[in-house]
């Protein structure tokens, strides 16, 4: 907004560097320029302010595919005043001369008739695609076609206007056919996190039986192990009770046959050597003797055997 200062009549403007100024009297252009500062009389002025630097506008379409469905194109145009004579003369960007502001609103109105010639070529190539061609890939292609249309439009040229820069924001379908679009991927990605999560449940599984089955081998083997040595240690005894038993018998036929010889000798012995051997075998047995009875049978038989053998 250029400011304005009063005096009775008169009046002092100072526009901005990037402020255009028109100044009409009696319909002719008097002024023009950027960034004006001077005095002027308030009975005959006319003056526009247009911009001339880049100015952004943002609109949004409303279309429909090749499938019918409804599609909405967010677009953001960068344009240019290239001719303020011509675009004051097609549109109102006169001030107020006492306040400096806008009359009308033009910048409004500059993007109003920028989304009107935008408009077509969104519509042509929308028509031609599927809803899923238009989200995949439409961005793109209608950045191009609006961008194109807008530079060739002769109605703009005439306009004083022209394009700096075109994007689209934004391609979208209605809530419900994008969550219908959706669906499939939600549910592939899904999928595949319940893959995931089932394998790696299988995986633990896998593990936990593999553990366990390295310990039910462990306990097989330590048992298995443990059989054998109860069994070799059964036929060490085994063994070691026949080593005996055969030790044993051997002790026992030694002995016998001893016995049996000493049996022959004594047999063959006289009496005396065998009264001999006894008292010898008594003595070897008995420690000690206390008392001795020796009764008159006894030595009477002893001798008597005595001296008939001698």
């Amino acid at each position: 907004m250029a400011q304005i200062h009063s005096l009775f009549w008169l009046r002092h403007l100072r526009a901005e560097p990037n402020q255009f100024l028109l100044h009409y009297v009696d319909g002719e252009i008097v002024r023009r320029g950027a960034g004006l500062n001077y005095w002027f009389s308030s009975y005959s002025a006319a003056i526009a302010q247009l911009p001339v630097e880049d100015c952004e506008t943002t609109f949004v379409l409303k279309e429909r595919s090749a499938d019918h469905q409804e599609i909405s194109v967010q677009i953001t145009l960068v344009y240019r005043v290239s001719d303020p004579e011509r675009a004051a003369k097609r549109v109102n960007f006169s001030i107020n001369i006492d306040s400096g502001a806008w009359i009308e609103p033009p910048i409004e109105r500059l993007a109003s008739i920028w989304s009107l010639r935008a408009q077509p070529a969104a519509r042509s190539y929308l028509a031609t695609v599927p809803v899923v061609t238009a989200l995949r890939e439409g961005a793109e292609r209608i950045r191009d076609a609006v961008r194109t249309s807008l530079e060739n439009d002769a109605e703009l040229g005439a306009m004083g206007l022209s394009v700096v820069r075109v994007e689209v924001d934004r391609v979208a379908a209605t809530s419900e056919v994008e969550k219908a679009l959706q669906t499939p991927t939600r549910e592939s990605i899904q999928e595949k996190a319940d893959v995931a999560v089932f394998s790696r449940r299988a995986l633990a599984v896998e593990k936990e039986r593999a553990i366990k089955e390295n310990e039910l081998s462990t306990q097989i083997e330590l048992a298995r192990r443990g059989e054998e040595l109860i069994r070799q240690q059964a036929e060490n005894k085994r063994l070691e009770a026949e080593s005996e038993a055969v030790a044993e018998r051997l002790r026992s036929t030694a002995l016998a046959d001893g016995e049996a010889q000493r049996v022959e000798v004594w047999k063959a012995a006289p009496n005396k050597v065998v009264y001999g051997l006894a008292l010898q075998e008594l003595a070897k047995n008995i420690t000690s003797i206390q008392h001795l009875n020796l009764t008159p049978d006894m030595l009477s038989t002893a001798l008597t055997q005595y001296v008939g053998e001698k």
